[in-house]
């Protein structure tokens, strides 16, 4: 997995949190960060089974939280942010910087988990993205791509709690960053157990893909003197 300290910065829906910095041990003054990115492999590849044909071509989902533990720690992202948008397209080369904060945690904190919160975007989430938004309720998860040469857009509205575990990262040094890197690879969604493409056009399948999306999702965390 590559990592790049370029960072590209998509959507922060709640600018309140980088200002006020909302993930914090009060009791507690020495300044660390956390950096959120997300990557999609195969994403503007063709997948193919016989003679179908599936594109994707922009995959993003919302969060309402999320939850970083470790030993003796445990840090939440505030109740007040409505919605993080994680977002991929064929134009990213390199992972995606979706929020970057500062953390008031003590020297040689470890982590080793990280929990997310899927959730369809809320209503008054000023969110600038209006795939998200429906008459009938808002979605979580937006897919864009081709099937078999057609566009297609796909809009869910599922809900779920994942939590990720890593190894140890600890954090020494003041300027320290816990950097996770969330991923997700197309084939793990869009292939079923006999190599055959899950068609995104039939809602048949779109419990499914979610579900594939829930199993699939893997995370890396290190710590990185990113400035």
């Amino acid at each position: 997995m590559k990592f790049s300290s370029t960072k590209i910065l998509l959507f922060i829906v709640a600018i309140s949190l980088v200002s006020a910095c909302s993930i914090f041990n009060p009791d507690i003054q020495v300044e660390k960060r956390i950096a959120l990115y997300f990557e999609v492999d195969e994403i503007a590849e063709d997948l193919q089974a016989g003679e179908d044909t599936l594109r994707v071509d922009e995959f993003k989902f919302s969060i309402g939280q999320f939850n970083l533990k470790g030993d003796d720690i445990e840090l939440g992202s505030s109740n007040s942010i409505r919605a993080f948008i994680f977002g991929f397209d064929e134009n990213a080369t390199d992972e995606r910087l979706v929020i970057g904060v500062g953390l008031t945690i003590a020297d040689n904190a470890v982590f080793n988990s990280y929990t997310m919160f899927l959730r369809p975007v809320a209503q008054g989430s000023n969110i600038v993205d209006d795939d998200f938004i429906g008459s009938n309720g808002n979605y979580s998860t937006i897919i864009k791509g081709t099937y078999n040469g057609k566009n297609f857009t796909y809009r869910s509205k599922a809900n779920f709690t994942k939590e990720l575990a890593f190894e140890d990262v600890k954090l020494n040094d003041d300027d320290e960053t816990i950097v996770i890197i969330k991923s997700l690879d197309l084939k793990d969604v869009f292939y079923d157990e006999n190599d055959n493409l899950i068609d995104p056009t039939n809602s048949d399948n779109s419990s499914r893909i979610i579900e594939n999306i829930e199993n699939s999702l893997t995370v890396e965390a290190f710590a990185s003197n990113v400035q």
